[in-house]
């Protein structure tokens, strides 16, 4: 009966309720991090050309915004119906390419996006 429980089984009790609740923020945190990774490589094949995708400097092409910057002017959490379907824009003479992600390349992408937005 639970009115019979050790010492020591009420520690180790304990002590598995809370590794059982810290395990998934680790969890989270990782697969935040590997998102945030993959992110990056599809920001780098698509986007470096013409935009700065990192925290800091200057885009190659000026009209293209840079990554850091985009959240001041457009709601990050549209972003992702925005890519959803399919982004065809321009920014100025420079045709921006059209290009088509997967639900989970859409995620990844804004996962990095605001990884290095200054908001």
């Amino acid at each position: 009966p639970w009115n019979k429980v050790t010492p020591s089984l009420s520690l180790a009790i304990v002590a598995l309720a809370i590794l059982a609740t810290r395990a998934p923020a680790a969890e989270s945190k990782r697969e935040t991090a590997q998102s945030v990774k993959r992110g990056a490589a599809l920001a780098k094949t698509l986007c470096s050309r013409c935009h700065s995708i990192y925290k800091a400097g200057s885009s190659k092409d000026p009209k293209a915004p840079p990554f850091r910057l985009l959240s001041k002017n457009y709601p990050l959490n549209h972003l992702e119906e925005a890519m959803a379907e399919g982004i065809v824009t321009g920014h100025g003479a420079a045709a921006m390419p059209e290009f088509t992600l997967t639900p989970e390349q859409i995620t990844d992408f804004i996962t990095f996006v605001k990884s290095v937005s200054s908001r």
